[in-house]
């Protein structure tokens, strides 16, 4: 049973915009491959990985665009891509949709929290000058 061939009329301007969606596919892949390979053996992945924010947004974009254009298929392309690496996502944005506000909070409708995990290189240089928490971390 032979496949169906699928036809886009696309004009000039949409068959650049699908190219740059494949680029961006591209490159978000690759972003999700970062994680498994060793910036030791292929540095500009590295680079990459850490463009995962703006590949994200860029596919976001061109993913609502072919849905303005009632290209579906192609809407896909993107979205699709997305989901593949939707672990990396939640790894990047945590949410937790569990949690209770506290009074104060319920009342202004503003709670952040930011962690921040500060261990000065576990004063590896002797900032601090003190070889005692030196002699511990060791």
């Amino acid at each position: 049973m032979p496949l169906k061939k699928i036809k886009f009329n696309l004009s000039t301007f949409n068959k650049i915009v699908l190219a740059f969606n494949c680029l961006a596919v591209i490159f978000m892949l690759l972003s999700y491959l970062s994680s498994f390979i060793s910036p030791e053996h292929i540095w500009w992945l590295a680079i990459i990985g850490l463009a995962y924010p703006v590949n994200l947004i860029i596919n976001l974009l061109f993913g609502i665009y072919w849905l303005i254009t009632k290209n579906k298929r192609l809407s896909l392309l993107s979205f699709i891509s997305i989901l593949i690496g939707i672990n990396t996502f939640f790894g990047f944005a945590q949410y937790n949709f569990s949690a209770k506000l506290p009074d104060k909070a319920k009342e202004n409708h503003r709670i952040v929290k930011v962690m921040s995990y500060n261990v000065r290189l576990f004063d590896l240089y002797n900032w601090s000058h003190n070889f005692e928490t030196r002699a511990k971390n060791v």
